[in-house]
């Protein structure tokens, strides 16, 4: 990875291999070596906001992800690793308006960060104890990703919260429902 002929496509392979085989390190010194590089590459700035990111190196990764909106703030993959800062980060508003962001991006049931964010608001306006915003963002997971069965259970919890006994019992059942679906 840290070979000055190594060119851009390379370095990404081998960032992409190390990730594969869950080298963190690996992959932080491949990340170190594009974004040294390739600074203007996008791919390169990103990728080494979310390799610290997977080291939970989250102030460290905070500079790359906003250089990465910098560069381009409609592409979806920089409000995704802005989004994972300010979750490791516990900025809790600040991972809602990133998974705004990342939904305006446009949504594909095919993106990993698409369905993923769903779930990330949904947990932020819980930690938020905003009850009926979680409510509302389980539910949009739930029509998102229907049989995730963890989405029924929170959201039966969200309802329990603001004291509506009757939704709960049923987000529950469903969840329950699901689960002998697997047998």
């Amino acid at each position: 990875a840290s070979s000055p002929k190594a060119d851009f496509d390379t370095l990404g392979s081998v960032a992409a291999g190390f990730k594969d085989l869950d080298d963190l390190d690996g992959r932080l010194v491949a990340a170190t070596s594009m974004v040294k590089k390739y600074p203007q590459y996008i791919a390169s700035v990103h990728d080494m906001t979310m390799a610290l990111v997977d080291l939970r190196r989250f102030k460290e990764a905070e500079p790359y992800a906003k250089k990465a909106l910098a560069m381009n703030n409609k592409l979806r993959e920089a409000w995704f690793g802005m989004c994972e800062v300010d979750r490791g980060l516990n900025r809790w508003r600040e991972v809602i308006k990133d998974c705004d962001a990342v939904t305006a991006c446009g949504y594909s049931t095919q993106s990993r960060k698409s369905v993923v964010v769903l779930r990330y608001k949904a947990e932020a306006y819980e930690t938020l104890n905003d009850w009926q915003n979680a409510v509302q963002a389980w539910t949009i997971a739930i029509n998102k990703t229907p049989g995730t069965r963890q989405y029924y259970v929170h959201r039966g919890d969200c309802y329990k919260r603001l004291g509506d006994n009757k939704r709960a019992q049923a987000d529950w059942a469903s969840a329950k429902d699901l689960d002998s679906g697997l047998d």
